[in-house]
């Protein structure tokens, strides 16, 4: 490879044919006006008072020294280092030698010219990210100098690493909270129950979900604690599911006193219970509130047939009667045995 060469214009002095990873103290000191003090206390403290890919302006503001700032381009081979004090006429003046020798001997300032070294420490964020292929790692990947450190960042900001740390930051930023409906991590086991209770003045129809502690032997204990079915709503994906949610929050929220036609279509979504909670109706007798106690488990299920009407003419009037064969009992529809308007209590 031919060795570089020196040109010079009224504020710079450029070498061609520079390949940037190839430069060398030797270099420095050949092309140097006078030979730089190393040794000096500060003469690695170098900052950049701006710094991108291939290009920088520098300063070195410790020592009480005026220190003018030394402006670094590199390009197609070509290295342009200015300086505005003139001293070294055709030659690296001291402050150009200074900068170019902290930006020969560090790597956070090298990593900003030599694309060899940038492109290898690039490699090893690359390989997290699934681009340690590609062919130009700078189209992909930018150099952040903050706080005296250099970062190395993706040019898109949204671009998620994959390695295992990532993968669970994004679970946890994109995936619900572990669902109310799992048991706690804890001894106790818990069971989830779906409520029929009437409201304690107007004796309407209210739906209420809780969960509550086990026995051993599956029996429910206290505290009740109740749950949110908009919230679990949320969390499901299923159809069904989210319909069973949203009947239960019509009813745990309901205010009417009878029984409205647009209740059947959330009635329905709830007796399905395709969530297959255990149901209970509250028993006001036993206990005002309620608790573990005045819990009776019942089964929930839609009435498909077994009503039969019967009319009898007499005289000049007909007379009509119903009865309601429910397995294997009969009820009278004048003496059904209606729960909370809705259901039939059998």
């Amino acid at each position: 490879m031919a060795a570089p060469f020196l040109t010079y214009n009224q504020t710079e002095i450029i070498f061609e044919n520079c390949q940037f990873s190839h430069l060398t103290h030797a270099f420095i000191l050949a092309n140097s006006a006078a030979m730089p003090d190393t040794s000096a206390e500060r003469f690695f403290l170098v900052l950049p008072e701006m710094i991108e890919l291939n290009a920088g302006t520098f300063s070195n503001p410790g020592g009480g020294l005026v220190f003018p700032l030394v402006s670094v381009r590199y390009s197609k081979a070509t290295l342009a280092l200015g300086c505005s004090c003139n001293y070294g006429k055709h030659k690296l003046c001291d402050h150009q030698a200074q900068v170019l020798y902290n930006i020969l001997d560090r790597p956070d300032l090298r990593i900003f010219f030599d694309d060899r070294l940038r492109h290898k420490s690039i490699l090893t964020i690359a390989e997290q990210y699934g681009l340690e292929n590609e062919p130009n790692p700078d189209a992909h990947f930018e150099l952040i100098w903050a706080n005296r450190l250099v970062n190395i960042t993706p040019r898109i900001k949204t671009l998620q690493p994959v390695n295992k740390d990532a993968l669970q930051q994004l679970a946890a930023a994109l995936l619900p909270p572990a669902k109310l409906f799992s048991q706690p991590q804890s001894a106790t086991q818990f069971k989830n129950l779906l409520v029929l209770s009437e409201h304690k003045y107007y004796k309407h129809l209210q739906v209420t979900l809780y969960q509550a502690p086990v026995t051993p032997a599956g029996k429910i204990k206290n505290p009740l604690k109740i749950l949110d079915p908009q919230e679990l709503g949320w969390q499901t994906t299923s159809v069904d599911e989210m319909k069973f949610y949203t009947g239960v929050a019509a009813f745990a929220n309901n205010h009417n006193k009878t029984p409205l036609a647009a209740d059947l279509f959330a009635l329905r979504a709830l007796v399905k219970n395709p969530v297959g909670l255990a149901t209970f109706y509250h028993s006001a007798t036993i206990s005002e509130n309620i608790a573990a106690t005045s819990l009776v488990p019942v089964q929930l299920g839609l009435l498909q047939n077994g009503l039969e009407l019967h009319v009898y003419h007499k005289e000049n009037f007909y007379e009509i009667s119903g009865q309601l064969v429910m397995g294997d009992k009969v009820y009278q529809l004048n003496n059904l045995p209606i729960k909370y308007g809705y259901f039939i209590l059998s």
